[in-house]
């Protein structure tokens, strides 16, 4: 029976407390974004993926500097650590890149940007 809700955007749960309103509990997806269609979707899920990127980028530089600081003068280690973060500011300038072209296409075709960022 809750498993119906479980793709619900808009959850309404009774209050505990007599005559306070319930609490409304919203999606993500909001109705702007439902009316704009796969558009309006695609554009939702970018700006997850966007911070997710960013989220690996930082595990990312944090484990090239941990294996640097931690490689005691082993060469393997340095050059290890060297390649996490080099791959990590290649990772930033391609997410970068992401963002802005997303943002030309959006511009060009005439789409809504406020949806992405």
């Amino acid at each position: 029976m809750m498993y119906k809700n479980l793709l619900a955007q808009q959850l309404r749960l009774p209050n505990a407390t007599p005559g306070a309103p319930d609490v409304i509990i919203e999606g993500p997806l909001r109705p702007e974004l439902a009316a704009a269609g796969v558009g309006g979707i695609i554009s939702m899920l970018l700006s997850f993926l966007y911070a997710i990127a960013a989220v690996i980028l930082f595990f990312l530089f944090v484990w090239g500097g941990f294996d640097i600081l931690t490689s005691q003068g082993n060469e393997e280690k340095v050059s290890s650590g060297a390649q996490k973060i080099t791959s990590g500011v290649v990772g930033f300038i391609l997410l970068l890149l992401a963002f802005f072209v997303t943002r030309v296409v959006a511009f060009v075709f005439g789409l809504d940007t406020s949806f992405i960022f």
